[in-house]
């Protein structure tokens, strides 16, 4: 008998305009649940750019010496790169150069002081004499900084 009781008060709430009221209050705050999840979630990807943004900025060296040995490799790998395609020719050298830079985390490599001192040093690695690299140089139409540089890493090599 107390089973019938209690199915008939579930059935007679089912249908009771208080119960489906708080039913719709319920999917209602389910949905609101939703969507703050769903923007939680698009903070977080928010804050994972904002991340890899700072990353590739260089700012997200804990400390000096990071920040040195991230560019002494990007340095090593221009390097390598300018002696690769010097030794075995390539038509794709800026397109090499740009892929390297893209893999350090650098977007412009133009305006980065160790592309050139890579270079240079790619430069002595392959063997080129003085009169050679002053040959190379007068034919690029760059900065006398970016030279400079070429020339620094040329030497350092």
């Amino acid at each position: 008998m107390k089973f019938f009781l209690i199915l008939i008060f579930t059935f007679t709430l089912s249908n009771c305009a208080f119960f489906n009221s708080f039913s719709t209050s319920s999917q209602s705050l389910d949905s609101i649940s939703t969507s703050l999840n769903s923007v939680s979630t698009g903070l977080k990807s928010v804050s994972s750019l904002s991340n890899s943004l700072a990353s590739i900025s260089g700012s997200s060296f804990s400390d000096e010496k990071e920040k040195e040995e991230a560019e002494s490799l990007f340095r090593n790998d221009m390097k390598m790169t300018t002696y690769l395609s010097i030794r075995y020719g390539s038509e794709n050298f800026v397109r090499q150069i740009e892929t390297v830079s893209m893999e350090h985390g650098i977007i412009d490599w133009t305006r980065n002081k160790n592309s050139f001192l890579g270079i240079g040093a790619g430069l002595a690695k392959a063997g080129l004499g003085q009169s050679d690299l002053q040959t190379f140089l007068s034919d690029l139409s760059i900065s006398s900084e970016r030279m400079n540089w070429i020339r620094e890493g040329f030497l350092k090599d």
